[in-house]
């Protein structure tokens, strides 16, 4: 397994046996795991999370209107609102790590967490999903 896949599976497991938060591959993208917290776990989620890949691109409580619009990376993985949290760790030139704490706003004591791999370049991309599939 490359070392940024490694990166990847290692804070996913360290999520789910530090705090029991189960991330699950998502179904459209084999580099993205998600799963959901509650609001009171997500300040232990967040410690661990800091600790991996260091402060927030973008913390909860901050505008985002200039990255939404001009930052190809937040474009890229879907934008981000005000209540919202992301994290960015380069892993590579083509190779971005990063975690988003998304807010319900259903129902504010949820919390989904998405944990992914931004690849730059296509090729990188489709290289990182063969390997994390087997393909």
């Amino acid at each position: 397994m490359s070392s940024e896949l490694d990166v990847l599976v290692g804070l996913s497991g360290e999520l789910r046996d530090r705090t029991r938060l189960h991330l699950a591959k998502d179904t459209r993208d084999p580099l993205l795991f998600t799963g959901v917290t509650s609001k009171d776990s997500l300040e232990a989620v967040g410690r661990i999370v800091q600790a991996r890949m260091g402060v927030p691109y973008k913390p909860a409580g901050q505008s985002a209107l200039w990255k939404n619009w001009f930052d190809g990376f937040v474009k890229a993985v879907g934008g981000v609102h005000s209540d919202q949290t992301l994290y960015r760790l380069d892993l590579g030139p083509e190779v971005i790590l990063y975690c988003a704490f998304w807010p319900w706003a259903s129902d504010p004591r949820k919390v989904s967490v998405r944990l992914g791999v931004f690849c730059t370049q296509p090729a990188t991309r489709e290289k990182l999903i063969a390997e994390s599939t087997g393909r």
